[in-house]
């Protein structure tokens, strides 16, 4: 799915290129003829289509590529110098909970509701081998309809170690959060969901008609070739 989603996004701007070649045909290129032979009309509608949503689909397509090989755009991130920091990642193991000192669900959910008023919790996960739960909670605000705001609580103490959110403080991890509600539409709420449907259903139409051309142009390549009786008719004119 990753390298399906890579490759979407090349050739998303290579159409461009091909289907826009000079700016000042930027007008034409969204244009459909009324009248002319079905090749051509199929051309038009395959043309506009794609140049009309061509950035929504190539944030959908590249969005795809990142969650499904995030390594292959964060490693260079990071060789870049940008910062991805998790700090769920260094935590070390609670002696609390190691001794045998448990809050329980309930008290994780209250210790994390009390960190940040106002949020709904949605997730409850217990990393048994730290001895920390997580608690994943929806803002008013989120961009994300299953919470982006992440609360480490020490599963032997009810103390909040750590309070982080998907989106993050650093450009790179603002890149990152916005992946997946850009991917699914979430960012821009129903609106959004809507405008992500109606996006995967013009890259079903953009392969279906871009396959219908193929197949026109093909047909209509074989007859316009001359009718071959045999293989001599295929020799160079010199040999004969």
């Amino acid at each position: 799915m990753g390298l399906a989603a890579a490759a979407w996004t090349i050739s998303g701007l290579l159409g461009l290129v091909l289907a826009v070649p000079r700016p000042g045909l930027l007008a034409r290129a969204l244009s459909v003829r009324r009248k002319g032979k079905p090749i051509a009309q199929a051309y038009d509608w395959h043309r506009a289509t794609g140049v009309a949503t061509l950035v929504l689909l190539t944030v959908v397509a590249f969005s795809g590529f990142y969650l499904t090989l995030p390594q292959l755009v964060e490693g260079p991130m990071r060789a870049a110098g940008l910062e991805l920091a998790d700090p769920r990642r260094d935590l070390p193991p609670s002696a609390a909970f190691a001794a045998g000192s448990d809050v329980g669900w309930a008290g994780a959910v209250a210790s994390a509701s009390a960190a940040v008023p106002g949020a709904r919790p949605f997730g409850l996960t217990l990393h048994e081998d730290r001895g920390y739960y997580q608690v994943r909670l929806i803002e008013a605000d989120d961009v994300h309809v299953r919470g982006t705001r992440r609360v480490m609580v020490d599963a032997g103490t009810g103390a909040v170690v750590v309070n982080w959110s998907q989106l993050g403080a650093t450009p790179a991890e603002l890149f990152r959060g916005w992946q997946f509600p850009l991917h699914t539409g979430q960012a821009f709420g129903e609106f959004g969901r809507w405008l992500a449907s109606v996006v995967s259903l013009a890259t079903c139409g953009l392969v279906i008609a871009g396959v219908w051309l193929f197949l026109l142009r093909t047909a209509r390549r074989r007859e316009r070739q001359p009718h071959e009786t045999g293989p001599e008719r295929r020799l160079p004119l010199e040999v004969r």
